[in-house]
């Protein structure tokens, strides 16, 4: 009566959760060191010699597929490519930066197409902030400028 087979089964228990809670702790310890990578810096390589590209050409690129760049004009509004008299998209060298952005946001941040509209306005209305900071800035720079001119006159 006495099988031996039987007396093993518990320990086949133990065995495989031991084995299943190492794994849990496996991934525990890489998704920690994912946090302490550092984060990739991707440059894009855009040809410095031309000013506009067309949409194939933007789509090598990027990687983005062509579809997805004709739905992403109709989503961001700051891709406005010109139209060549063919009624082809041609980019300019912003737009096609612009188009790195929102792949980096949507792709390695996982931002929604949502919350990368928000992000990029949050970012302009700052950098519009910045700006009238640096215009005060400027103006009390010129007016000292000017007064060391009317000390020395």
């Amino acid at each position: 009566m006495d099988n031996p087979k039987n007396e093993l089964r518990p320990w086949r228990n133990i065995i495989f959760y031991k084995r299943k809670i190492d794994r849990e702790i496996d991934r525990e310890i890489d998704k920690e060191i994912e946090k302490d990578k550092p984060e990739k810096k991707f440059e894009p390589m855009i040809p410095p010699e031309k000013s506009y590209f067309r949409i194939g050409e933007v789509s090598e690129i990027t990687g983005v597929p062509a579809y997805v760049l004709r739905f992403w004009e109709t989503e961001f509004t700051k891709i406005k490519p010109k139209r060549a008299s063919s009624g082809q998209r041609m980019y300019r060298k912003s737009d096609v930066e612009l188009v790195f952005k929102i792949k980096r946001l949507l792709h390695e941040k996982k931002y929604t197409i949502q919350g990368a509209k928000q992000f990029l306005l949050s970012e302009s209305a700052e950098c519009r902030r910045g700006d009238k900071a640096s215009a005060t800035v400027m103006e009390e720079i010129r007016s000292e400028l000017v007064a060391i001119r009317q000390l020395l006159d």
